[in-house]
C-alpha cells in the first residue's frame, strides 16, 4: 500500500475510531482519533521505530502488515523510510481491528527498545527536508 494511499484509507478508520485528548506541545489539549494519538506518541522524544527485536514482535502481533525495516534493511534504509514504516503497521492495525492489540505493547516499551534519533540530526534531517 502506499504511502499515500494508505493515509487516506487511515481517515475512513479515523471517522470510526474513539477520540482521544491529547496535548499538543504548548497548545490546549485536542480530540484525536487512537491510532494519531499512538502515532504522535511514537514520535515523542525522537522515537523512530522499536529496535529489531522489538520491531520483530509488533510485526508478529499485525499478520499481513508490512515487514518492519531490520536485519539487512535496518542498514540501508533512513529513519524518515524507518518511520514510515511503523506509521503503515499502525495505520494497517487500525484498520483491521488491532489496535488494542499493539498500543498497549508500544506503549510500555522502554526508551532502550526503541531506536532513538538525537535532537541535534532531527533538527539537521528538519532542515534538509524543507
Amino acid at each position: 500500500m502506499s504511502y499515500l494511499r494508505a493515509q487516506w484509507a487511515a481517515r475512513e478508520v479515523w471517522r470510526s475510531e474513539a477520540l482521544e485528548v491529547v496535548p499538543e506541545r504548548g497548545q490546549p489539549k485536542i480530540a484525536v482519533p487512537r491510532s494519531v494519538s499512538l502515532l504522535m506518541y511514537a514520535q515523542e522524544a525522537g522515537r523512530i521505530c522499536p529496535m529489531p527485536a522489538e520491531w520483530d514482535l509488533l510485526w508478529k502481533m499485525i499478520p499481513g502488515a508490512k515487514a518492519p525495516l531490520i536485519l539487512a534493511a535496518w542498514w540501508h534504509s533512513t529513519a524518515t523510510e524507518k518511520r514510515r514504516r511503523l506509521e503503515d503497521q499502525v495505520i494497517f492495525a487500525a484498520m483491521h481491528g488491532l489496535l488494542e492489540v499493539i498500543e498497549p505493547y508500544l506503549r510500555n516499551l522502554t526508551p532502550e527498545q526503541w531506536h532513538v534519533q538525537s535532537a541535534e540530526v532531527e533538527a539537521g534531517a528538519a532542515k534538509n527536508e524543507s
